[in-house]
Formats: C-alpha cells, sequence, structure tokens
C-alpha cells in the first residue's frame, strides 16, 4: 500500500501486504485500546489509514512517566511542559466518548491542569474514572461535579488530597476505591452523606476523611474493604456510618475501631473481616482476626457490641504490630464456640507471659466442640509457639488434623527439625484419631 509502514510478507509470492490496516475499524480500535495513550497515538505514522485511528479510542491512559528521557533530567521542566502539552493535544483532537481514562502522574501539575483535564473528560461521558498520583499525596483540585457525575460506573483516586462537597452523590456508580488519599471540608460541615445507590464495591485503604460525620448510604453494596495500618492513621478523625442491607463481604483492617458503624446488614453470611464491631456481624462464616484488635474484641468494654459469634466456622488469625497475650487468644476462641477451622497464615506470635496459661489450660467440654483441622504457617520452633500448640492439642475433642508447616532456616536444618518433629508427636492429644503433619 502506498505510502504504508505498516508491512507483511505474502506468504507466497514474497510481496509486500499490508494486511493490518484491513482489518474492521471495530477490532482495530480494540486493538489500540490496550495500548498508552502515547503509544496509540504513535501508530498514526504507520499508514495513512492509521493517521486518527487513535482519535476514536475508547480509552485514554496518560503516564508522565513515558516521557522520561535518557538525555534529560527527570526533574527537566522541559518534560513536565511536554507531558502537559501533550494532554491539552490529545483531548483536543479526541472525538468521541471516552469510557475510561486513567491519568498517572509522578510529578506535580498546577491544579489548573488537572481541573481542565477532568473537566473535559467529564463532558465526554466518561463511565471509569482513574487518577493516581504515584509519589505522595498531592491536592490537584477536583472540580465539584466531579462528585455528582451521572456517567460514572468506576472511580479510583490514589495519593490525592482535596477539599469536597458536603453531599457525594453518583447516580451510577459501582466501583470506588480510594487509596492514600486525605479529604476535609469547610469548618461549617457537621456531616457529609455519599449517596451511592448502585455502589457495588467500597474499597479505601490509607486514606483519611478528617474532622467529619459520614453517612453513606449504599443500599446494593456487596463488598466492603477497609485498609488503615500507617503510622498517622492511630486516632479516629472522623465518624462512618453505612448503610449497606445487602453486604456480603466485608473486610476492615483498622486501628479505629469505633470509628466506624454498619447498619442493615441481614445478608452478611459469608465476610472476612479482620475488624469486628457490630452485633450485625452475627450472621459471619469466615472470619479472619489480626492480633492488634483480638483485645478490643473479648475487652468488657466491647462486649456488648461483640457478642458471640456462633455462625463462625473457619477463623483466621493474622499477625499484627501487637504480639497476642495468651489470655486474650483463649478468650477469642470462647468467642467463636463453633469453628472448624483455625489457620494462623503468618505463624504464632504470643508472648513468653503468656506460655503458661496457655500450657496449664484445659477448659470445659463445652470448648472448640467442632475444630477439626489447624493449619500453621511460618513455625519456627520456639517456645511459645509449642505451647499454643499443646493448648489446642489438648483442648481440641474432635481434631482430625494439624497442620505446621516450618519456615525454610529451620527447613535447612534437618537434625533441629527433627527433633522438633519427635517433640511435637509427643504431645498429649485430647482426640484419639488426629494427624500432625509437620514439615
Amino acid at each position: 500500500m502506498e505510502g504504508s509502514n505498516l508491512q507483511f510478507l505474502g506468504q507466497s509470492s514474497g510481496e509486500c501486504e499490508d494486511r493490518l490496516s484491513f482489518l474492521p475499524e471495530s477490532i482495530l480500535h480494540h486493538i489500540l485500546s490496550f495500548l498508552p495513550t502515547k503509544c496509540a497515538v504513535g501508530t498514526s505514522i504507520l499508514a495513512i489509514r492509521w493517521r486518527y485511528h487513535w482519535t476514536s479510542v475508547p480509552i485514554l491512559d496518560f503516564s508522565d512517566d513515558l516521557l522520561h528521557s535518557t538525555t534529560r533530567s527527570y526533574k527537566d521542566p522541559f518534560l513536565k511542559d511536554k507531558f502537559i502539552s501533550f494532554v491539552y493535544r490529545v483531548l483536543l483532537l479526541h472525538d468521541s466518548d471516552i469510557h475510561r481514562f486513567c491519568l498517572t502522574c509522578s510529578h506535580t501539575y498546577h491544579v489548573s491542569h488537572f481541573n481542565a483535564w477532568v473537566s473535559a473528560v467529564l463532558k465526554r461521558e466518561v463511565k471509569e474514572l482513574i487518577i493516581k498520583m504515584s509519589s505522595g499525596v498531592h491536592s490537584i483540585g477536583l472540580p465539584n461535579y466531579l462528585f455528582r457525575c451521572g456517567s460514572l460506573a468506576i472511580l479510583h483516586i490514589k495519593g490525592i488530597e482535596d477539599k469536597l462537597p458536603a453531599l457525594i452523590s453518583f447516580s451510577s456508580l459501582k466501583v470506588l476505591h480510594l487509596y492514600f488519599t486525605t479529604f476535609h471540608w469547610d469548618e461549617s460541615v457537621e456531616q457529609v452523606t455519599f449517596n451511592l445507590p448502585v455502589l457495588e464495591e467500597f474499597r479505601m485503604e490509607n486514606s483519611m476523611l478528617l474532622n467529619v460525620n459520614i453517612i453513606v448510604f449504599a443500599p446494593l453494596l456487596i463488598s466492603l474493604y477497609i485498609y488503615e495500618t500507617g503510622s498517622d492513621i492511630v486516632d479516629c478523625y472522623w465518624k462512618m456510618k453505612i448503610c449497606a442491607e445487602n453486604l456480603i463481604s466485608l473486610t476492615m483492617i483498622s486501628r479505629c475501631l469505633r470509628a466506624y458503624s454498619l447498619n442493615c446488614l441481614p445478608t452478611l453470611v459469608d465476610a472476612s473481616k479482620y475488624l469486628v464491631g457490630t452485633r450485625e456481624l452475627c450472621n459471619v462464616k469466615d472470619l479472619v482476626v489480626s492480633s492488634d484488635i483480638v483485645e478490643d474484641i473479648v475487652s468488657p468494654e466491647l462486649a456488648s457490641i461483640v457478642p458471640k459469634l456462633f455462625k463462625v466456622t473457619n477463623l483466621g488469625v493474622i499477625n499484627g504490630d501487637y504480639i497476642l497475650e495468651g489470655s486474650h487468644f483463649v478468650n477469642l476462641l470462647c468467642q467463636v464456640p463453633n469453628i472448624e477451622s483455625l489457620v494462623f497464615p503468618d505463624g504464632l506470635a504470643l508472648r513468653s507471659s503468656g506460655e503458661h496459661v496457655l500450657t496449664l489450660t484445659i477448659l470445659d467440654l463445652d470448648f472448640l466442640p467442632h475444630l477439626k483441622t489447624v493449619e500453621v504457617r511460618c513455625f519456627y520452633g520456639w517456645e511459645n509457639e509449642i505451647s499454643v500448640i499443646m493448648f489446642l492439642l489438648k483442648n481440641a475433642r474432635v481434631l482430625e488434623k494439624m497442620t505446621i508447616i516450618s519456615v525454610s532456616t529451620l527447613s535447612v536444618d534437618p537434625e533441629k527439625q527433627m527433633k522438633i518433629s519427635k517433640r511435637l508427636l509427643m504431645l498429649p492429644r485430647a482426640s484419639g484419631c488426629s494427624v500432625i503433619d509437620f514439615s
């Protein structure tokens, strides 16, 4: 084809033939949608027919990392100006609706640019908006009408600090992800409302909503994930009430136990939680608890809002920043009397002072009456670990199998591993048919 640089060798005659250009436009657009916008625009030089294909691709993906040069410094202002000019030029020439707009920035830019870019894509009925600041947290001046956009179905925000309106309403939003964000409001605002009538997935990681009471209405919410372990997130700067009568999956890793309240949760039957804080969770079957919050769960102050979880059948205990007390571990097991499976994915971390509590304790027959399997990973062979294993073997009366997986440093020492293995096999057991699988 005349004027074409995109060529394939003919199978028999050896002639050069441009086959890709004759594909239907819908297929070409689909192919280009997998490329970063910089590369998609670059295809305009391949052939005359390709010159404007990129202008109709419904996905725009900008990253200023792609403009880095081996001949210029990373901080060279020319690269920033080049990126700004490139984004404006693409938005100007693009002539169709935008289904997905992704903006990843390692540099900071004036808020006027961010405002203009986001405003431009909102006018194109964008359905998925992703804005990521890859270094630190920055104020980028998001326009207020973003938070009442009717076309958005997916919104991901990372590394942004901004002031938001008191009413946030997304009529079509199904997925909301907030990563390392800090949102604040005018001092006159006492309550903030998130109206999310069709939201199905809400994920918030290491984000802060400063000095405000928040109500989230999400009647169709299925999955809620909140993760807060940063050193800055110790005190509760906010209170959030979440109304979600269709919630199924709940994961919360947080030091701010009392910051959240969950209402209307009749369908929560199969959730994984690192934090338990309300009596509505009594239907949960799968429970994962961090050692950081076990003390809170079993404390007398929270006894009224954390009742026994009779429907929990699978319990996991992960290691947090704080080492678990032996008495707290026993009290936790009392809260879940019907568990059948117990897993320690990070290993057994217990205060040395708690060894004696577990070594000497044999509880009533109604303690762990259904526990059949125990799995311990990252096993070092320490005395406090063996105390936990001894406690479980003496009290799990229907235990069928205990799996212990040692760390690599123990695996490479066959003599020590054999010594520990013999000791474990000699431990007394309440169940006559239990098996210990040590590796």
